[in-house]
């Protein structure tokens, strides 16, 4: 629990701000991420102050995880680092919401949440997509530049196995991918360039489709994995993924991609373990999830990949379906 510089204050015993600012006020010192780590272990969960429900703030995961963070949840155990790239609106942040989504309803694939540093990041995300924000249109919030070396964060538990991983997701926004494709320096400076076990690049379905948009995109993307190819800090254990987005909306856009995969795979395979091609739909505004099966398959194949040392997590049961009490697990 975060404590503060005042002395008289009772945040670090009750969880009340001394006066009544909450979260918010200027005086509160943030807990060290080892210490709400040793915290987690205990048998004993922690329950926000009963007293005063609304006055109480998650203090952690406002933001997305440092780098100096991110590096303390990797040396915890297996860890996968999944860098997401493409341009403006082509659909990164949304499936990074879609997986926040999927996890509410229960396990992804045989995957369960067992945890997170930044839940409230991934609430801020899709809070446009929900009713209770009021907007017309639901929407993602876009990423925006200055989380570009910085990560979100899943820990997961394998029911069949019990084994443990950590997912750090780094959303790298589209402004800063359309520089890195110009300039090599930009690129170089991207944490998961050096770093990332999985590579994802979307595509925009609706510009694949479009003839005056299609050269422009598909040659950006390969300009980018060029980049990534010659960049001097280069991860060579990463695995390449194309996602095609808003295929509901462009039918011939999969064809498309069908006909570039073959040349794809001869110009980048000897620089990545491999190279991997997926469809997904937009989600429906009637909140079905047609392309939930292919999300499965894809955030599971990032997790094959962790290394073979597992570590088996403590967990304290599976959320209920649609509850987004996500704050009842231990991180």
């Amino acid at each position: 629990m975060p404590e503060c510089k005042i002395a008289e204050c009772p945040m670090a015993k009750t969880g009340k701000c001394l006066e009544g600012r909450g979260a918010e006020c200027p005086n509160l010192i943030a807990a060290d991420p080892e210490s709400i780590a040793a915290e987690s272990v205990s048998d004993v969960e922690v329950e926000p102050p009963q007293a005063d429900l609304e006055s109480y703030h998650i203090l952690r995961g406002i933001e997305p995880l440092s780098i100096l963070e991110a590096r303390r949840i990797a040396r915890r155990g297996p860890t996968v680092f999944v860098m997401l790239v493409g341009k403006q609106d082509a659909g990164k942040t949304s499936l990074i919401a879609r997986l926040h989504q999927m996890f509410q309803s229960g396990p992804i694939d045989e995957l369960l949440f067992a945890g997170s540093w930044t839940l409230p990041r991934f609430e801020e995300i899709n809070w446009l997509a929900t009713v209770q924000s009021g907007v017309d249109e639901p929407m993602i919030e876009r990423s925006v530049p200055k989380y570009d070396n910085s990560v979100l964060h899943f820990r997961v538990v394998c029911n069949r196995t019990k084994a443990r991983v950590e997912i750090l997701l780094n959303d790298v926004s589209g402004e800063t991918f359309n520089a890195a494709v110009g300039i090599q320096a930009v690129c170089d400076q991207l944490l998961g360039v050096g770093r990332a076990d999985h590579l994802v690049l979307a595509l925009d379905g609706k510009a694949v489709e479009d003839s005056k948009l299609r050269n422009h995109e598909l040659g950006q993307a390969i300009d980018f994995v060029e980049r990534v190819k010659q960049s001097s800090t280069r991860s060579g254990k990463c695995e390449l993924h194309f996602v095609l987005t808003k295929i509901d909306a462009a039918p011939t856009a999969a064809a498309r991609i069908d006909a570039w995969e073959e040349m794809i795979r001869h110009r980048f395979s000897d620089a990545f373990q491999r190279i991997s091609f997926w469809k997904l739909a937009a989600r429906p505004k009637d909140g079905s999830m047609p392309t939930e099966e292919i999300v499965a398959k894809l955030f599971s194949s990032w997790v094959r990949t962790a290394p073979a040392e597992s570590v088996v997590s403590t967990f304290r049961g599976e959320p209920q379906r649609d509850s987004r009490e996500f704050c009842r697990f231990q991180a």
